[in-house]
């Protein structure tokens, strides 16, 4: 899910009943995850919403409603990334590995005997705020020529297949690899995502990789404590539990090139719905999303004439937007600065924190 996809529904349209919003295909227009909504009087004019369903033909309040909070969330965004790069100094350094070893002598490399139909490894990373995981390239060492597909699963849903790649290995016994290209995050609500990847197999058998091979030279991962991972088989993968599952040091022939990267604003995807009602910065995030959309549509309805929309005149629209602009330029740069789920990636440029002062609230 995209950012802009997980912060579309934090605020609601409207608190308003009306006739209309059936008839317009809108669901849940009151429901949003916060308890902020576009046309609070606290953002925005009062609107005029048709009084009975006959009206409801004549009005495309409900359409406006909903584009207005798709700009909102745009502008959110936009506003946000503009004040991080700012005020914020990126200090995490691109960071690309791989997992899984090969013996260093050639000719242990060797068959494991495995009679389960599903294998490969999951892997429990550690979290680092701020950051996901790309995996860029998945690789293959098998005894059997033949097309097999890797598959990437969240261990908690081990039946949904996030992305998949075909591996066509036209030579037993020598390592074939592809771009994978899927990005991940390393947590669901401050606990650690557990993923696996792993093929279907019949007779064939996976060569003997190891995430360490022993030799003296471990990789930087595992140094570093990014991840834990362990390998598995098993016959039926919707069964999976890590929990009660035998695991081993090999990962059933796979290997993985990986990088660690960070994003700006996936932190606020990553937080339950406590965190837009009961935390200071969740509720004020919320409250710029209501003003950012509210703003978009004052302005829209200034530009729209005759206006259908509200009664009121266009000078007290003029400073609605002002208000809230006014109120957008205080509170984002605090957010930004206070955005603890995003210290592996970015410091602060200034000596010190910004703080509330005003009562936004």
């Amino acid at each position: 899910m995209s950012v802009t996809d997980c912060l579309i529904p934090i605020v609601g349209l409207s608190n308003t009943e009306c006739p209309c919003h059936s008839a317009a295909g809108v669901v849940d227009y009151q429901q949003g995850t916060s308890s902020e909504y576009i046309d609070d009087t606290e953002h925005c004019v009062t609107l005029n919403f048709p009084l009975t369903e006959i009206d409801c033909e004549s009005s495309d309040i409900w359409a406006l409603l909903t584009r207005a909070r798709s700009k909102g969330v745009t502008n959110f965004i936009a506003s946000y990334l503009q004040h991080l790069n700012s005020t914020m100094t990126n200090k995490f350094s691109g960071y690309s590995d791989h997992v899984g070893q090969r013996p260093s002598n050639f000719y242990a490399l060797n068959t494991l005997t495995v009679s389960d139909t599903a294998v490969g490894f999951y892997w429990t990373p550690t979290i680092y705020k701020g950051v996901y995981q790309h995996i860029d390239k998945v690789y293959l060492t098998i005894n059997t020529v033949g097309t097999y597909t890797v598959n990437l699963i969240n261990t908690d849903e081990p039946d949904v297949v996030l992305h998949s790649v075909d591996i066509v290995v036209t030579k037993a016994g020598v390592r074939k690899g592809v771009d994978f290209n899927y990005r991940v995050s390393l947590e669901d609500i401050n606990r650690p995502v557990v993923y696996a990847l792993y093929y279907e197999r019949t007779s064939e058998k996976p060569y003997n990789v190891k995430f360490s091979c022993g030799c003296g030279s471990d990789p930087a991962w595992m140094k570093r404590g990014y991840m834990v991972p362990r390998g598995f088989k098993i016959d039926d993968i919707t069964a999976l539990d890590i929990d009660t599952l035998f695991t081993s040091d090999y990962t059933h022939g796979l290997e993985v090139d990986y990088s660690f990267q960070c994003s700006a604003l996936d932190w606020l995807c990553n937080q339950g719905d406590e965190f837009w009602t009961e935390t200071e910065y969740g509720i004020l995030a919320a409250k710029l999303i209501a003003k950012f959309s509210a703003n978009w549509l004052m302005s829209a309805i200034l530009g729209n004439q005759p206006n259908p929309y509200t009664v009121i005149n266009s000078d007290y629209m003029l400073s609605k937007i002002e208000s809230n602009t006014e109120v957008i330029n205080d509170i984002m740069p605090i957010l930004v600065q206070n955005s603890n789920d995003m210290t592996h990636c970015y410091t602060c440029k200034n000596s010190g924190f910004m703080k509330l002062e005003k009562n936004y609230f």
